[in-house]
């Protein structure tokens, strides 16, 4: 898995030769309960739920009418709650979506780039290019211990994308948008590229394989900012 970071297109070969996945999605699984489980220790999803009500200027209205008591309940009932569905996500959520996007790349490359690999191929390859995570994972965590509590959000541990130093009163199209231009998002892009054109250098280049696995990713970063546009 290390290999990935510096001999890509070796690695990526061998996978050809010899597919595998269940190592590295273990590790992404086990890195995100490992986040979730330092986030409730440490931060609280109490604190954390408080404070996203309150930057929202009309529930936090609403919540001022409701008794203290009762506001207390439903702060520790909501906790609960976030933290369950926290673990949840952090089970299954990488297993599903490299899944998905194995399918998606491999669909993109037969058709785009006119090769015939196998879906086990693509599972491997994108498995392996999701390694970046792994060091945002990894980045993650230390956020957690080393910044201060209060300041800790789940959802932007390490701004690593131009969204996170937009202004507040950025509209949400545009927020959108800018939250998909990510440094671990076109790294992954980069290692998918590399994985499919190792898989098939008759029919592929790194360069093209990078420009195939970017149509994919911009109908979805298109339908993101759509949905933003028209929901807020």
């Amino acid at each position: 898995m290390l290999g990935v970071f510096f001999s890509p297109g070796e690695i990526f070969a061998e996978l050809a030769r010899h597919p595998g996945w269940i190592a590295p999605v273990l590790l992404y699984t086990l890195l995100s309960l490992a986040i979730t489980y330092s986030f409730t220790e440490r931060v609280g999803w109490e604190r954390y739920l408080q404070r996203q009500m309150e930057r929202n200027p009309r529930f936090a209205q609403q919540l001022e009418q409701v008794p203290a008591e009762q506001r207390s309940a439903m702060l520790q009932q909501q906790a609960t709650i976030s933290k369950w569905i926290g673990y949840g996500i952090g089970t299954i959520s990488y297993a599903v979506m490299i899944v998905l996007v194995a399918g998606i790349m491999l669909l993109a490359m037969n058709v785009l780039g006119s090769t015939r690999l196998g879906y086990k191929t693509a599972l491997a390859i994108t498995a392996h290019a999701y390694m970046p995570w792994a060091l945002a994972g990894l980045g993650g965590l230390a956020v957690i211990y080393l910044k201060d509590p209060s300041d800790v959000d789940i959802q932007d541990l390490l701004a690593s994308h131009v969204g996170a130093f937009l202004p507040e009163e950025t509209s949400p199209a545009l927020r959108a948008l800018a939250g998909s231009l990510d440094i671990f998002t076109f790294w992954t892009l980069f290692l998918l590229a590399v994985g499919f054109a190792a898989a098939a250098p008759k029919k592929l280049t790194t360069g093209k394989a990078f420009g195939i696995a970017l149509v994919p990713w911009g109908i979805y970063v298109l339908g993101k900012v759509g949905l933003a546009a028209v929901f807020g």
